[in-house]
Protein backbone atom coordinates (compact mmCIF):
# COMPACT_ATOMS: atom_id res chain seq x y z
CA UNK A 1 0.00 0.00 0.00
CA UNK A 2 0.98 3.19 -0.76
CA UNK A 3 2.00 5.99 1.94
CA UNK A 4 1.98 8.76 -0.31
CA UNK A 5 0.45 11.83 1.00
CA UNK A 6 -0.21 14.39 -2.11
CA UNK A 7 0.09 18.41 -1.06
CA UNK A 8 -1.31 20.49 -3.41
CA UNK A 9 -0.74 24.84 -2.77
CA UNK A 10 1.63 27.53 -3.20
CA UNK A 11 5.03 27.94 -3.65
CA UNK A 12 6.43 31.86 -3.28
CA UNK A 13 9.45 33.88 -2.29
CA UNK A 14 8.96 36.11 0.41
CA UNK A 15 10.93 39.69 -0.17
CA UNK A 16 11.36 40.97 3.54
CA UNK A 17 12.08 44.40 4.19
CA UNK A 18 12.74 46.93 7.14
CA UNK A 19 11.92 50.54 7.41
CA UNK A 20 13.55 51.90 9.44
CA UNK A 21 10.83 54.97 10.32
CA UNK A 22 6.96 54.69 10.93
CA UNK A 23 3.87 54.17 8.95
CA UNK A 24 1.87 56.78 10.23
CA UNK A 25 4.12 59.95 9.94
CA UNK A 26 3.93 59.43 6.69
CA UNK A 27 0.39 58.20 6.03
CA UNK A 28 -2.28 60.63 6.55
CA UNK A 29 -5.81 59.17 7.27
CA UNK A 30 -7.67 62.30 4.99
CA UNK A 31 -5.19 61.88 1.93
CA UNK A 32 -5.77 57.96 1.46
CA UNK A 33 -7.78 58.44 -1.67
CA UNK A 34 -4.07 59.90 -3.61
CA UNK A 35 -1.59 58.27 -2.12
CA UNK A 36 2.12 58.13 -3.08
CA UNK A 37 4.71 57.32 -0.73
CA UNK A 38 7.92 55.92 -0.87
CA UNK A 39 9.48 54.35 2.06
CA UNK A 40 13.38 53.85 2.23
CA UNK A 41 14.29 50.14 2.92
CA UNK A 42 17.96 49.32 4.06
CA UNK A 43 17.79 45.64 4.69
CA UNK A 44 16.32 43.18 2.02
CA UNK A 45 16.44 39.73 2.48
CA UNK A 46 14.53 36.21 0.09
CA UNK A 47 13.24 33.68 2.40
CA UNK A 48 11.28 30.61 0.87
CA UNK A 49 7.87 30.30 1.28
CA UNK A 50 4.39 28.72 0.40
CA UNK A 51 1.67 25.93 1.39
CA UNK A 52 2.67 23.15 0.26
CA UNK A 53 6.39 23.22 0.76
CA UNK A 54 6.18 24.38 4.36
CA UNK A 55 3.37 21.25 5.02
CA UNK A 56 5.70 18.78 3.14
CA UNK A 57 8.71 19.99 5.31
CA UNK A 58 7.20 18.78 8.21
CA UNK A 59 5.16 16.12 6.74
CA UNK A 60 9.29 14.55 6.04
CA UNK A 61 10.29 15.52 9.80
CA UNK A 62 7.74 13.36 11.32
CA UNK A 63 8.34 10.24 8.60
CA UNK A 64 5.61 10.64 5.81
CA UNK A 65 5.95 10.86 1.88
CA UNK A 66 5.13 14.16 1.11
CA UNK A 67 4.39 15.00 -2.95
CA UNK A 68 4.63 17.99 -3.84
CA UNK A 69 1.94 19.41 -6.63
CA UNK A 70 2.59 23.16 -7.44
CA UNK A 71 3.49 25.23 -10.07
CA UNK A 72 6.83 27.66 -9.93
CA UNK A 73 8.13 29.95 -12.04
CA UNK A 74 11.19 30.65 -14.36
CA UNK A 75 13.09 31.96 -11.49
CA UNK A 76 12.76 28.41 -9.26
CA UNK A 77 15.72 26.53 -9.80
CA UNK A 78 16.87 27.20 -6.40
CA UNK A 79 13.75 26.45 -4.73
CA UNK A 80 13.16 23.36 -6.36
CA UNK A 81 17.38 22.24 -5.29
CA UNK A 82 16.70 23.35 -2.00
CA UNK A 83 13.79 20.84 -1.41
CA UNK A 84 15.75 18.36 -3.46
CA UNK A 85 18.11 18.90 -0.69
CA UNK A 86 15.42 18.12 1.76
CA UNK A 87 14.43 14.92 0.54
CA UNK A 88 11.42 16.41 -0.55
CA UNK A 89 9.89 14.73 -4.09
CA UNK A 90 9.68 17.45 -6.54
CA UNK A 91 8.21 15.53 -9.88
CA UNK A 92 4.47 17.21 -9.66
CA UNK A 93 6.05 20.32 -9.75
CA UNK A 94 5.09 22.21 -13.03
CA UNK A 95 7.53 24.79 -14.37
CA UNK A 96 5.63 27.91 -15.80
CA UNK A 97 8.69 29.48 -18.36
CA UNK A 98 6.95 32.63 -18.68
CA UNK A 99 5.75 33.62 -15.50
CA UNK A 100 7.71 34.60 -12.18
CA UNK A 101 7.07 32.19 -9.07
CA UNK A 102 4.59 33.67 -6.38
CA UNK A 103 5.80 36.29 -4.45
CA UNK A 104 4.67 37.99 -1.02
CA UNK A 105 6.69 41.45 -0.60
CA UNK A 106 6.64 42.37 3.03
CA UNK A 107 7.62 46.46 4.41
CA UNK A 108 7.95 45.93 8.30
CA UNK A 109 8.14 49.22 9.83
CA UNK A 110 10.20 49.64 13.49
CA UNK A 111 6.63 49.10 15.22
CA UNK A 112 6.24 45.59 13.34
CA UNK A 113 2.97 47.37 11.34
CA UNK A 114 3.27 45.76 7.93
CA UNK A 115 2.37 46.63 4.47
CA UNK A 116 2.02 43.66 2.29
CA UNK A 117 1.62 42.81 -1.59
CA UNK A 118 1.43 39.75 -3.35
CA UNK A 119 2.15 38.46 -6.58
CA UNK A 120 0.66 35.00 -7.68
CA UNK A 121 2.63 34.85 -10.83
CA UNK A 122 2.92 30.54 -11.85
CA UNK A 123 0.39 29.88 -9.21
CA UNK A 124 -2.53 31.23 -11.23
CA UNK A 125 -1.42 28.19 -13.61
CA UNK A 126 -1.66 25.41 -11.19
CA UNK A 127 -5.29 23.94 -12.23
CA UNK A 128 -2.58 22.87 -15.18
CA UNK A 129 -1.43 20.08 -12.98
CA UNK A 130 -3.81 17.04 -12.81
CA UNK A 131 -3.81 14.41 -9.42
CA UNK A 132 -4.07 11.51 -11.99
CA UNK A 133 -0.91 12.16 -13.45
CA UNK A 134 0.83 11.48 -9.50
CA UNK A 135 0.25 8.13 -9.18
CA UNK A 136 -1.02 5.82 -6.27
CA UNK A 137 -1.90 8.35 -3.59
CA UNK A 138 -2.85 7.09 0.13
CA UNK A 139 -4.31 11.03 1.09
CA UNK A 140 -4.21 14.70 -0.17
CA UNK A 141 -4.45 18.06 1.31
CA UNK A 142 -5.74 20.80 -0.87
CA UNK A 143 -3.69 23.46 0.53
CA UNK A 144 -3.99 27.52 -0.37
CA UNK A 145 -3.29 27.78 -4.41
CA UNK A 146 -4.57 29.43 -7.33
CA UNK A 147 -8.30 29.59 -7.28
CA UNK A 148 -9.03 27.64 -9.82
CA UNK A 149 -6.70 24.91 -9.00
CA UNK A 150 -7.61 24.10 -5.39
CA UNK A 151 -11.54 23.74 -7.38
CA UNK A 152 -9.87 21.35 -10.16
CA UNK A 153 -7.93 19.65 -7.19
CA UNK A 154 -10.78 18.83 -4.82
CA UNK A 155 -12.69 17.67 -8.15
CA UNK A 156 -9.83 15.37 -9.16
CA UNK A 157 -9.41 13.95 -5.98
CA UNK A 158 -13.13 13.01 -5.70
CA UNK A 159 -13.19 11.60 -8.96
CA UNK A 160 -10.07 9.17 -8.41
CA UNK A 161 -11.68 7.95 -4.83
CA UNK A 162 -8.21 9.77 -3.35
CA UNK A 163 -9.24 11.16 0.63
CA UNK A 164 -8.22 14.91 0.89
CA UNK A 165 -7.98 17.38 3.65
CA UNK A 166 -9.30 20.37 2.65
CA UNK A 167 -7.05 23.16 4.08
CA UNK A 168 -8.13 26.92 2.42
CA UNK A 169 -6.41 29.09 4.52
CA UNK A 170 -6.16 33.09 3.53
CA UNK A 171 -8.13 31.82 0.13
CA UNK A 172 -11.36 31.53 1.86
CA UNK A 173 -12.74 34.60 0.77
CA UNK A 174 -11.91 34.07 -2.71
CA UNK A 175 -14.98 31.19 -3.18
CA UNK A 176 -18.56 31.61 -3.08
CA UNK A 177 -21.11 29.96 -0.80
CA UNK A 178 -21.68 27.39 -3.20
CA UNK A 179 -18.33 26.55 -4.26
CA UNK A 180 -17.54 26.33 -0.12
CA UNK A 181 -20.40 23.88 -0.13
CA UNK A 182 -19.11 21.65 -2.67
CA UNK A 183 -15.84 21.51 -1.28
CA UNK A 184 -17.17 20.54 2.05
CA UNK A 185 -19.02 17.48 0.56
CA UNK A 186 -16.15 16.31 -1.58
CA UNK A 187 -13.54 16.95 1.25
CA UNK A 188 -13.12 13.84 3.63
CA UNK A 189 -11.39 16.36 6.28
CA UNK A 190 -12.56 20.20 6.59
CA UNK A 191 -9.46 22.31 8.80
CA UNK A 192 -9.69 25.91 9.44
CA UNK A 193 -8.69 28.49 12.08
CA UNK A 194 -11.32 30.13 14.41
CA UNK A 195 -12.05 32.81 12.18
CA UNK A 196 -11.89 31.02 9.26
CA UNK A 197 -14.68 28.50 9.90
CA UNK A 198 -16.70 32.04 11.22
CA UNK A 199 -16.63 33.08 7.68
CA UNK A 200 -17.64 28.94 6.38
CA UNK A 201 -20.80 29.76 8.32
CA UNK A 202 -21.87 32.83 7.15
CA UNK A 203 -21.45 32.18 3.45
CA UNK A 204 -22.73 28.78 3.62
CA UNK A 205 -25.85 29.91 5.95
CA UNK A 206 -24.95 26.52 7.92
CA UNK A 207 -24.38 25.81 11.78
CA UNK A 208 -21.18 25.18 13.08
CA UNK A 209 -23.13 21.29 14.05
CA UNK A 210 -24.20 20.99 10.07
CA UNK A 211 -20.75 21.38 8.92
CA UNK A 212 -19.35 19.08 11.40
CA UNK A 213 -21.88 16.23 10.02
CA UNK A 214 -20.30 16.45 6.32
CA UNK A 215 -16.68 15.76 6.64
CA UNK A 216 -15.37 12.35 9.01
CA UNK A 217 -13.44 15.13 10.45
CA UNK A 218 -13.32 18.77 11.30
CA UNK A 219 -10.63 20.15 13.09
CA UNK A 220 -10.14 24.05 14.48
CA UNK A 221 -7.48 25.54 15.47
CA UNK A 222 -7.81 28.37 18.29
CA UNK A 223 -4.32 29.92 18.51
CA UNK A 224 -2.67 29.50 22.17
CA UNK A 225 -5.73 27.53 22.84
CA UNK A 226 -4.68 24.39 20.54
CA UNK A 227 -7.24 23.18 18.47
CA UNK A 228 -10.37 20.47 18.82
CA UNK A 229 -11.70 17.82 16.78
CA UNK A 230 -15.79 19.12 16.35
CA UNK A 231 -16.38 15.24 15.51
CA UNK A 232 -15.22 15.02 19.87
CA UNK A 233 -12.14 12.85 18.44
CA UNK A 234 -9.12 13.71 21.11
CA UNK A 235 -6.77 16.31 19.34
CA UNK A 236 -3.64 17.03 20.49
CA UNK A 237 -3.08 20.75 22.20
CA UNK A 238 0.68 22.86 21.50
CA UNK A 239 1.53 25.24 24.46
CA UNK A 240 3.19 26.83 21.87
CA UNK A 241 -0.73 27.63 19.92
CA UNK A 242 -1.76 26.33 16.62
CA UNK A 243 -2.93 27.56 13.57
CA UNK A 244 -2.27 29.64 10.43
CA UNK A 245 1.05 30.25 11.80
CA UNK A 246 2.08 26.70 12.05
CA UNK A 247 2.05 26.26 8.59
CA UNK A 248 5.88 27.86 8.28
CA UNK A 249 8.40 26.09 9.76
CA UNK A 250 11.79 28.25 10.69
CA UNK A 251 14.03 26.18 8.68
CA UNK A 252 12.17 27.28 5.75
CA UNK A 253 12.23 30.51 6.40
CA UNK A 254 12.78 32.87 9.55
CA UNK A 255 9.69 34.29 11.05
CA UNK A 256 9.42 38.11 11.47
CA UNK A 257 10.15 39.69 14.94
CA UNK A 258 7.26 38.54 17.13
CA UNK A 259 4.57 41.34 17.43
CA UNK A 260 3.63 41.39 21.10
CA UNK A 261 -0.12 40.60 22.00
CA UNK A 262 -2.66 43.06 20.35
CA UNK A 263 -5.71 43.84 22.55
CA UNK A 264 -9.00 45.26 21.80
CA UNK A 265 -9.34 48.84 22.94
CA UNK A 266 -12.41 50.73 22.57
CA UNK A 267 -11.88 53.48 20.64
CA UNK A 268 -12.22 54.95 16.99
CA UNK A 269 -11.64 52.84 13.55
CA UNK A 270 -11.13 54.09 10.52
CA UNK A 271 -14.29 53.42 8.35
CA UNK A 272 -15.38 55.92 5.66
CA UNK A 273 -12.76 58.48 3.69
CA UNK A 274 -15.87 59.62 2.32
CA UNK A 275 -15.59 61.93 -1.26
CA UNK A 276 -12.58 64.52 -1.83
CA UNK A 277 -12.15 67.45 -0.15
CA UNK A 278 -14.89 66.00 2.92
CA UNK A 279 -13.90 65.42 6.57
CA UNK A 280 -12.52 61.67 7.19
CA UNK A 281 -15.48 60.07 9.05
CA UNK A 282 -14.47 57.16 11.52
CA UNK A 283 -16.49 54.45 13.30
CA UNK A 284 -16.33 55.08 17.33
CA UNK A 285 -17.71 52.48 19.68
CA UNK A 286 -20.26 54.57 21.13
CA UNK A 287 -23.96 53.59 22.33
CA UNK A 288 -26.88 53.70 20.25
CA UNK A 289 -27.99 57.09 19.05
CA UNK A 290 -24.86 58.90 20.19
CA UNK A 291 -24.13 61.18 16.91
CA UNK A 292 -20.98 60.14 14.66
CA UNK A 293 -17.89 62.43 15.29
CA UNK A 294 -16.24 64.27 12.59
CA UNK A 295 -12.67 64.94 12.13
CA UNK A 296 -11.11 67.82 10.01
CA UNK A 297 -8.87 67.28 7.54
CA UNK A 298 -6.58 70.43 8.28
CA UNK A 299 -7.45 71.61 12.09
CA UNK A 300 -7.83 67.70 13.17
CA UNK A 301 -4.58 66.54 11.23
CA UNK A 302 -2.62 65.80 14.59
CA UNK A 303 -5.34 63.94 16.54
CA UNK A 304 -5.84 61.58 13.06
CA UNK A 305 -2.39 60.77 12.69
CA UNK A 306 -2.00 60.06 16.38
CA UNK A 307 -4.81 57.72 15.48
CA UNK A 308 -2.90 56.58 12.95
CA UNK A 309 0.02 55.69 15.21
CA UNK A 310 -1.31 52.04 15.71
CA UNK A 311 -0.59 48.04 15.04
CA UNK A 312 -1.68 48.42 11.01
CA UNK A 313 -1.45 45.45 8.60
CA UNK A 314 -1.88 46.57 4.95
CA UNK A 315 -2.19 43.69 2.44
CA UNK A 316 -2.73 45.20 -1.47
CA UNK A 317 -3.75 42.81 -4.23
CA UNK A 318 -6.16 44.73 -6.23
CA UNK A 319 -9.05 47.94 -4.93
CA UNK A 320 -7.86 50.89 -3.92
CA UNK A 321 -5.17 52.04 -1.13
CA UNK A 322 -7.70 53.55 1.34
CA UNK A 323 -10.31 50.66 0.96
CA UNK A 324 -6.95 48.44 2.00
CA UNK A 325 -6.13 49.91 5.18
CA UNK A 326 -7.20 48.78 8.70
CA UNK A 327 -6.76 48.53 12.35
CA UNK A 328 -5.32 45.77 13.85
CA UNK A 329 -7.30 44.47 17.26
CA UNK A 330 -10.85 45.91 15.77
CA UNK A 331 -13.75 43.70 16.37
CA UNK A 332 -14.21 40.59 13.89
CA UNK A 333 -16.73 42.36 12.12
CA UNK A 334 -14.71 45.17 11.31
CA UNK A 335 -11.92 43.20 9.65
CA UNK A 336 -11.81 43.42 5.99
CA UNK A 337 -10.17 39.50 4.51
CA UNK A 338 -7.56 39.98 2.21
CA UNK A 339 -6.27 37.74 -0.42
CA UNK A 340 -2.85 36.48 0.10
CA UNK A 341 -0.63 35.55 2.99
CA UNK A 342 -2.59 35.10 6.03
CA UNK A 343 -2.25 38.11 8.72
CA UNK A 344 -5.21 37.86 10.94
CA UNK A 345 -4.38 38.25 14.54
CA UNK A 346 -5.72 35.57 16.79
CA UNK A 347 -7.80 38.61 18.43
CA UNK A 348 -9.66 39.19 15.74
CA UNK A 349 -11.02 36.05 15.53
CA UNK A 350 -14.34 34.99 17.58
CA UNK A 351 -13.37 31.81 19.94
CA UNK A 352 -15.09 28.29 19.15
CA UNK A 353 -16.13 26.70 22.43
CA UNK A 354 -14.34 26.30 25.28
Amino acid sequence: MTHTTLICGSLAFDKIMQYHGRFAETLLADQLHRVNVSFLVPTLRTEYGGCSANIAYNLNLLGGDPLIMATIGQDGGDYLERLRNFGIKTRAIKTIGDAYTAQCFVTADQDNNQINAFHPGAMQFSHENNVADCGPLRVAIIAPDGRDGMLKHARDCAAQGVPFMFDPGQQLPMFSGEELLTFIEQATYLAANDYEIEMVMDRTRLSLDEIAARPEALIVTRGEKGLRDLRGRPAPRYPGGAGSRHRRPDRLRRRLPRRPPVRYRPGLRLADHGPPGQPARFDQDRPPGRPEPQVHPKRDRGKIRSRLRLPLQVSFTSGTVASSIRRVGSRPHAVRPQRGHDRYSTHDRKRIGK
